[in-house]
């Protein structure tokens, strides 16, 4: 998947979160926190990336607590994302 965006990631977790989690789409923003803003538990988070791994076909390491610390927003896991698929796609 080359040159994609951190915008179209962000996109596609907001659909994610409007339709699986019913959260209202004009609540959800690029800094929205996943828990303090829209609710999710650590299990809701890991479906969440089970989404994203099977639509960008990648690993996203959230197994590993270390690397779960790291992403609090939307903007910060669709960055992670982005990276991730550079990294696959190197």
């Amino acid at each position: 998947m080359p040159d994609l965006s951190e915008e179209r990631v962000v996109a596609d977790i907001t659909k994610i979160l409007v339709e699986k989690y019913d959260i209202p789409k004009e609540r959800v923003a690029p800094e929205g926190n996943f828990r303090n803003d829209y609710g999710l538990d650590s299990l809701d988070f890991i479906s969440l990336s089970a989404e994203l791994e099977e639509l960008y076909d990648l690993t996203t390491g959230f197994e590993n607590a270390s690397a779960l610390r790291q992403v609090v927003n939307i903007r910060d896991l669709a960055g992670y994302i982005v990276r991730r698929v550079a990294e696959k796609a190197a």
